[in-house]
């Protein structure tokens, strides 16, 4: 904010929290509450004081631009959709030095992480059961949002979160981009990035 303040935006207005709630689930952003790192944020899981469990993802901006354009994609993006089958926002934090979202938790670590783990006993059944949850996640971004289509731009097995049921949630909207319901539904994939490996034929790829 102009004065410096920290500034909070609730999505879900059933939950009221404060700059200094925040700090205080994450233990003042402690080492320790880390769950997850990315090549310009770290999330945080945090307990508030009604009990819940949220994760805080705190991107460092440092005069970065394109830190801020993702923080305003991933939170405008989420900020206007809601399915089971993707990660639901709670809430933004901005500060003079970085900003937050607030997400649900989801308590069972990312697809990669199974997929990459001998021990993780990933059942046929539980990977039709993702693979259903993740096109139903995408039908819905893609065609049924009520305000256009949404572009993920970077689907991986990292960006999709796994529940206790081993239901998925895409995660991850940094770089997604809106495409209004009342244009060309033609669409440039010039300046768009995603992930070696996994970005679609023609798009750049970024290291994260």
């Amino acid at each position: 904010t102009k004065r410096g303040r920290p500034r909070v935006v609730m999505f879900d207005t059933k939950i009221k929290l404060s700059a200094r709630e925040i700090s205080r689930a994450t233990m003042k952003y402690k080492a320790t509450s880390i769950i997850g790192r990315g090549g310009f944020s770290i999330v945080y899981k945090g307990v508030l004081s009604s009990g819940m469990i949220v994760a805080v993802k705190k991107l460092i901006i440092e005069n970065r631009p394109e830190i801020e354009k993702s923080f305003i994609s991933e939170s405008t993006t989420l900020g206007r959709i809601r399915h089971r089958n993707l990660v639901k926002i709670i809430g933004t934090l901005t500060t003079k030095s970085f900003k937050c979202l607030i997400l649900e938790y989801i308590s069972n670590g990312s697809l990669d992480l199974h997929l990459h783990n001998s021990t993780s006993g990933l059942s046929w059944e539980h990977r039709l059961k993702i693979a259903l949850g993740v096109a139903h996640g995408l039908v819905y971004l893609h065609n049924e949002t009520g305000f256009g289509q949404v572009l993920h731009c970077d689907l991986k097995p990292s960006n999709i979160l796994l529940d206790e049921d081993f239901e998925p949630h895409i995660s991850d909207f940094g770089i997604s981009r809106m495409i209004s319901s009342d244009v060309d539904k033609s669409v440039s994939v010039d300046g768009m990035r995603g992930s070696v490996g996994y970005v679609a034929p023609g798009m750049q790829c970024n290291d994260r």
